[in-house]
Formats: C-alpha cells, sequence, structure tokens
C-alpha cells in the first residue's frame, strides 16, 4: 500500500460543483477516485481534467454499495471522503499533510460547515479522513456510513482525534425537493427491510414522508415519540440523532400543546439526553419562553452560557455558532433582565455589545439598567 492520501468520491451529473472541491484538494492528495454511477454531463471529462481515475458503474440502488465500490479503487495508506458539493476552506486541505503523518492516528474528524440558503451556516465534525482499511466498509442504503463495528475493531488500535480542519458543503437545504424525497423514501424503507429498528432510518423516514405530506408520516412520529418515551429511564439517547427529532417536536409544538405532558416529558428527556447540545437546549429555552416558565428558560440558557465559555459541547450534529454567541446572549440578558437577575442581564449585555458593538436592545438596555 503506497503513502499518502486518496481522495474517494461518488458523484452523478454534478458539473455544477465537482471542480470547486477538486481543486480545493488536488494540490494535497496523492490520488483522486471518482465512481460515476451514471452522469449524463460532464462530471467524467471535469474529474479526468483534475487527474482522478474514473470509473464509472451502473447504478446499484443502494449508496453504500456506491461507496463501497470507491473504496476498492483506493491504493494508499489514507483515505479522504469529500462529496461534489463540499469543498476545502481556503488554506486547510494543507493540514492534511500534518495529520498523516501522525502514528498514533487511525482517523480524524473534520469540521463540516452546513452553508445554509438564507445565510449562515452549522457547523459538525465528521469522521472523513481514516487509514485506509480493506475490512471497513459502508453501509446504509442511504445514508451511508462506515460500518459501526468494524470501526470499533479499527479504533481497538489507534484513536480518532477531532481536527480543525473544515470544509463547506452547499447541498444543505431545510426542505429537500420532491423529487430527492421520492427518491429517499424507497431507499429508506429499503434499508429498514434490511436493518430494522434503526431509530435514525425511522426518524428520517417519517421526517420525509411528513414533508411529503403522506399521513403516514404523522403515524410513523408519533410511533417514534411514544418509543422515545418508553425509554426515559436510559441514560443515553439511542441515537444521537433524537436531537433533532426532539428539536423539531419542539419548534413544531401548537401553543395548544405547550403546556401537555407529553411536552413536559419531552422537555425532562431532552433536557437530560442532551445536556451537551447548544441546539437542544436553546429550543428548550425557546419553549419555556413561549410556556411562559422564565425559569425553566434561563436554567437552559445558562446551561448553553457554560457551553459557550468552555467549548466543551457535542459537535457530532449540527450547531449553528449565533447559539453560542449573539442568540444567546440577546436571549439570556432578556429573561435575566425579566427575572430580576440583573448582575447576569449586564454581562450577558456587554458580551452582546463585543460582538455587536451597536445592537440596539443591549444599548437600550443598559442604559435603562444605569450601566
Amino acid at each position: 500500500m503506497r503513502t499518502g492520501i486518496t481522495l474517494a468520491m461518488i458523484a452523478r451529473n454534478e458539473e455544477r460543483c465537482l471542480a470547486r472541491c477538486l481543486s480545493s484538494v488536488k494540490d494535497h492528495v496523492e490520488s483522486i477516485v471518482v465512481v460515476d454511477t451514471g452522469s449524463t454531463d460532464r462530471t467524467p471529462e471535469i474529474a479526468r481534467s483534475f487527474g482522478a481515475r474514473v470509473e464509472a458503474i451502473e447504478w446499484p440502488g443502494a449508496f453504500d454499495e456506491a461507496r463501497n465500490a470507491s473504496l476498492a479503487l483506493v491504493e494508499t495508506e489514507w483515505v479522504l471522503w469529500l462529496d461534489a458539493d463540499e469543498w476545502f476552506v481556503e488554506g486547510h486541505a494543507s493540514q492534511l499533510a500534518v495529520a498523516k503523518r501522525r502514528e498514533d492516528a487511525f482517523g480524524y474528524l473534520l469540521v463540516r460547515r452546513d452553508l445554509f440558503p438564507s445565510g449562515g451556516f452549522g457547523e459538525q465534525v465528521l469522521l472523513r479522513l481514516w487509514r485506509h482499511d480493506p475490512s471497513l466498509r459502508f453501509v446504509g442504503v442511504i445514508h451511508e456510513h462506515l460500518d459501526p463495528d468494524a470501526l470499533e475493531r479499527a479504533t481497538s488500535r489507534r484513536k480518532v482525534f477531532e481536527s480543525r480542519i473544515a470544509f463547506f458543503h452547499d447541498g444543505f437545504r431545510p426542505e429537500p425537493s420532491e423529487e430527492k424525497l421520492a427518491r429517499n423514501v424507497p431507499l429508506l424503507r429499503k434499508e429498514l427491510e434490511l436493518r430494522p429498528g434503526q431509530i435514525y432510518y425511522e426518524i428520517e423516514l417519517a421526517n420525509s414522508l411528513e414533508r411529503m405530506g403522506d399521513p403516514e408520516g404523522l403515524v410513523w412520529r408519533e410511533r417514534l415519540l411514544n418509543k422515545l418515551l418508553a425509554m426515559a429511564d436510559l441514560d443515553d439517547p439511542p441515537d444521537n440523532t433524537v436531537s433533532l427529532f426532539f428539536c423539531n417536536y419542539l419548534a413544531g409544538l401548537a401553543d395548544s400543546d405547550l403546556r401537555s405532558a407529553e411536552a413536559d416529558a419531552v422537555i425532562r428527556l431532552a433536557r437530560g439526553w442532551f445536556a451537551l447540545h447548544p441546539t437542544v437546549l436553546s429550543l428548550v429555552a425557546q419553549t419555556e419562553i413561549r410556556r411562559g416558565n422564565l425559569v425553566g428558560a434561563y436554567a437552559a440558557l445558562r446551561d448553553v452560557e457554560q457551553l459557550a465559555e468552555s467549548g466543551a459541547y457535542d459537535r457530532t450534529t449540527s450547531t449553528n455558532p449565533i447559539l453560542l454567541g449573539e442568540g444567546l446572549y440577546l436571549n439570556l440578558g432578556i429573561v435575566a433582565h425579566q427575572l430580576g437577575k440583573l448582575d447576569v442581564a449586564k454581562r450577558s449585555y456587554r458580551k452582546l455589545l463585543q460582538i455587536h458593538p451597536d445592537h440596539p436592545v443591549a444599548e437600550q438596555n443598559l442604559r435603562l439598567l444605569g450601566s
């Protein structure tokens, strides 16, 4: 096996963004392999112009099979995974050379910045650089990922380190297209038939069906909610992506359901399972404000403040940095102000002014507080 890094990709009709991706990394990897699953545009031509080895295959009906076809082409010690709509932040790809020299490293979590169409971004860490191991393969008909059991065996000998190497992703859409939803639902069903009971895929299926306006989505959502609430005695959630399910639940709560026993149970469970998740805690705080429970909102916001100041929060699900900055100190300042916790209010408004020196709410409320 040769030393160096291979960028291993799958692609189909990606001429819009493939060159941007490859140009951001071409000088920092030893080889590029692209498995093309049926492009009808210039995708193969663009890939070859960057020196990539392009192998055309018929779409196998599952993303893990396509991804594993790309791994089969890797001949170097390290594998880098990027999708065509991802590209490195300027200057960050050069750090790959340093990362691969660490002998005790199996792999690295890289920072993905999901760009929102309306502006801003969310950040999360993902395993995207690892030592090539033929026994380590992808699983998942859709939303494929490295096999957890094989990954556990591989990481028993070396460690996975968190890095600051960051890349952008502009394929994020809060509301997927009808075409994408129609593609995803059969693949999600197929995955659940092959490997039943996976909470993550059940959540994805429920969300997809609801977005399509299919009543079955509500049935799945209620079934999932009851299933999760029945797990309240567990110290940890069955899957980290349950955090997204709870976020969607809280964000979608009707005013008439705010004080229901079900909402109480979800908030308790969300706070217990996701005490290190700023997004979950921020939504808990917003829900408590809607419920008129300022004490509960204050407690959740103080927890977010502690995470922001320590930096010790969970990065495996996407977090909008605003929740740890402007959004946090604005909400905490107002809630603390209303509760008469004036020292906390003043401190929060001052921190907000450090971020936005002419923020009108912070300026006005500090004047009211005599500061």
